[in-house]
This record gives C-alpha cells, sequence and structure tokens, in this order.
C-alpha cells in the first residue's frame, strides 16, 4: 500500500527495542485499520490518540503494533496492495 502524502510505501518502523508503528496519512487510517482487520491482525494494533504533523506537512496518524504481533505478516499485506 502507498502512503498517499509521500507516495512511498506503508512500512512498519521500530528497532533497538522501540515499539513497532506504522505511521499513515489520517486520510488513509480507516482503509489500513480495515486492512488490517480483514487480515486477522484486529487485536494486535491500537491507534494512537492523536494525529500529528510535522513542518505544516498533512496529519499523520501512527498505528502502535503489539510486540508479539506478527510484523512480517503485517508487513506482507500492507505489500500486497497497489
Amino acid at each position: 500500500m502507498t502512503n498517499t502524502d509521500t507516495k512511498r510505501p506503508l512500512k512498519i518502523y521500530g528497532d533497538h527495542g522501540s515499539r513497532p508503528h506504522i505511521p499513515v496519512p489520517l486520510t488513509q487510517l480507516e482503509e489500513v485499520k480495515k486492512l488490517l482487520d480483514e487480515h486477522g491482525h484486529r487485536h494486535v494494533y491500537r491507534v494512537f490518540e492523536y494525529a500529528i504533523s510535522h513542518d505544516d506537512k498533512p496529519l499523520t496518524a501512527i498505528i502502535h503494533l503489539d510486540r508479539q504481533a506478527d510484523l512480517k505478516a503485517i508487513q506482507a499485506v500492507l505489500d500486497g496492495v497497489n
């Protein structure tokens, strides 16, 4: 799945002990949540309650993933959408 703001693929971030997360344009949040839910990942994420913006860029929501989430499977779901 492509980030509509950056035109780059959506990607899971988080390394060196930080919590895995997916930055998502606020305009795509519901679509990404639906995709995760449809692929059985409903109970391994939560959305940070505030959207953020840096340098006057569009609002970005943060989807936090549980540490036990199957990150490879979730990234494969995101990669499978054009």
